[in-house]
């Protein structure tokens, strides 16, 4: 019951990726080209074959097309309207951080994850090994590799792939969300009976919605990993002063020309991250005793993006975080023990200046597409795999939320 989303990978890459698993497996050069014709054919498979299995494996970790999907009938521009296509509101993903790629959280972040929880995995039953394996498949199919959100895919797909039970994916699962590495964003549901009626008539065998979940590094693991980096460095002292010439005679006749006269200083201009600053510290109780100007690097970001950020905006977003941490009292100057400055730089770190904008639904999604001529609304056509059926995927330069909504019948995103 997916809410599957269109692959990211190039397909000029299958030749690349079967050398390279052809190099590790140790497979002669004649086999580099059953290879390619085998990856092209693994892009319309529903599930995963069993002799197939090592080789999807391997090579998803570089073209993530080989990956099966549920739905191959509901691909492409022309059959985007046959299923039924779902996404998380805007907002959805405020508070949740965002991963530093994919490479990045399989080497790092999952490994330090189950280093640092090595009971969770022992109360499960459940092997570092598997819960690796897992991570790599799951991790292919993130809508959003920048960020690792909008994961959409069904259990019995991510087993048939590693060669394991539905039961066992469900374990990993569970696991990683108790470590952190995964946070569910919208629960997956059957289609109701208009929904479903809708679906057969278009054509679409879709029954119903799968989990919605976010690749994420968690907060534990962030601290360390900022603690570890230092971001000041010491002070060094001058003595500069104690090597300057002694001052010269009163009695002196100056043979110089006198230097020009002073202009009038003009009034600084005032940034737009300095402007939202000064009304934070004006609206926000806990804020009134912090100078505007320790406010600007941290809101740097949020008031030069497009749309920027109000302070009203920003106050909604980090309500919305408290709420998520389960802070039911409101925040007051005597319950900080550091700066006010660095408690707002905490909660800014864990949103996106794009991705959790409160209003982002509300811009005209074609303000933030590209203007490159093979991106058509969003979208851009990198393989056929019958004629007339283009395989698309979405367009990595357009900003988040530049592809129509999913009410929009003519051009509703593909999976």
């Amino acid at each position: 019951m997916p809410r599957v989303a269109t692959s990211n990978a190039d397909p000029n890459l299958s030749g690349e990726i079967s050398a390279r698993v052809a190099s590790q497996d140790g497979r002669s050069e004649m086999d580099l080209a059953a290879l390619a014709r085998r990856a092209r054919v693994l892009r319309t498979h529903r599930v995963c074959d069993a002799k197939d299995q090592p080789f999807v494996s391997s090579a998803c970790l570089y073209d993530r097309g080989v990956l099966p999907r549920r739905h191959q009938a509901d691909r492409g521009t022309r059959n985007a309207s046959r299923g039924i296509h779902r996404q998380a509101p805007a907002g959805a993903y405020c508070g949740i951080r965002p991963w530093d790629g994919r490479q990045h959280w399989l080497a790092f972040i999952v490994p330090i994850a189950i280093g640092m929880n090595t009971q969770i995995l022992k109360d499960e039953e459940l092997s570092a090994e598997t819960l690796l394996i897992w991570a790599r498949v799951e991790s292919g199919y993130a809508q959003d590799q920048r960020t690792g959100r909008r994961c959409i895919v069904r259990p019995d797909t991510v087993a048939s792939v590693m060669g394991v039970h539905k039961k066992t994916v469900s374990r990993c699962r569970r696991v990683a969300r108790k470590l952190g590495i995964q946070v569910v964003i919208e629960v997956g549901r059957m289609l109701t009976f208009a929904e479903c009626a809708r679906a057969r008539r278009a054509g679409s065998c879709q029954r119903g919605l799968s989990t919605e979940t976010a690749l994420t590094i968690p907060s534990p693991i962030a601290c360390v990993l900022l603690s570890a980096t230092p971001t000041r460095g010491k002070a060094t002292t001058s003595k500069r002063h104690l090597e300057s010439p002694p001052l010269e005679n009163t009695t002196t006749k100056r043979t110089e020309a006198a230097p020009p006269p002073r202009q009038p200083k003009r009034p600084p201009r005032t940034s737009p991250a300095r402007s939202l600053a000064a009304d934070l510290v004006k609206t926000v109780p806990w804020l009134h005793s912090e100078r505007p100007g320790r406010l600007v690097p941290a809101l740097s970001r949020f008031a030069t993006s497009h749309p920027s950020w109000t302070a009203q905006d920003l106050i909604d977003a980090i309500q919305t975080i408290r709420d998520r941490r389960g802070l039911v009292t409101a925040l007051t100057e005597d319950q900080i023990r550091t700066r006010p400055a660095v408690v707002l730089a905490a909660f800014l770190r864990e949103l996106d200046p794009h991705d959790d904008h409160p209003r982002l639904a509300l811009v005209d999604p074609a303000e933030l597409r590209c203007d490159r001529p093979e991106c058509d609304h969003g979208w851009i056509t990198v393989d056929e795999v019958l004629p007339g059926h283009p395989l698309v995927r979405r367009c990595d330069q357009c900003r988040p939320g530049a592809w129509p909504a999913p009410n929009a019948e003519d051009d509703e995103p593909a999976f």
